[in-house]
């Protein structure tokens, strides 16, 4: 029996052609069966268009962690360069480092990476190593990132 009521009052609250309204308003307005079952066409276009800025949105969003993510793959990639050259700088004996190197200019994948020596600065028997790694990024703005160490040749006056 409460099997046979809940089907019945299923089959009332579901049927299609009431549109969700209740059978009191359908009785008192048979004119909101027509009217107001499904969407307008103003509705659709409407819910398409917010849609679409959404998506829109979405792909900028994207576009704009693309290139932050190179960015700082290009800034990750100049420290290492920088990096390893100061490590390579550092590593020669102090005679060799300031009489028999001269200043050193190359391109690794995109990248120029200068290194300069100041000898007997800040102090005689100091020499200051400079590492510059220079980049262009997408457009075309010109992006340094430097190192500078101070190297003594172990004689402190």
């Amino acid at each position: 029996m409460d099997r046979d009521r809940f089907k019945e009052s299923f089959r009332r609250a579901t049927a299609d052609h009431r549109c969700g309204h209740r059978e009191s308003e359908i009785d008192m307005r048979p004119d909101l069966v027509l009217r107001q079952c499904g969407l307008s066409l103003i509705e659709v276009v409407v819910s398409l268009f917010i849609l679409a800025v959404g998506m829109i949105s979405g792909l900028s969003m994207t576009h704009a962690s693309q290139i932050g993510l190179d960015a700082g793959r290009r800034i990750s990639t100049a420290a290492a360069l920088a990096q390893a050259k100061m490590e390579e700088e550092i590593s020669f004996p102090y005679d060799e480092l300031i009489h028999g190197r001269p200043e050193d200019d190359d391109h690794p994948e995109g990248f120029n990476r200068t290194r300069t020596l100041r000898i007997d600065a800040p102090y005689p028997h100091f020499t200051t190593i400079h590492v510059a790694v220079e980049w262009t990024d997408k457009t075309n703005r010109t992006h340094t990132l430097a190192l500078t160490t101070i190297r003594s040749n172990g004689v402190v006056p």
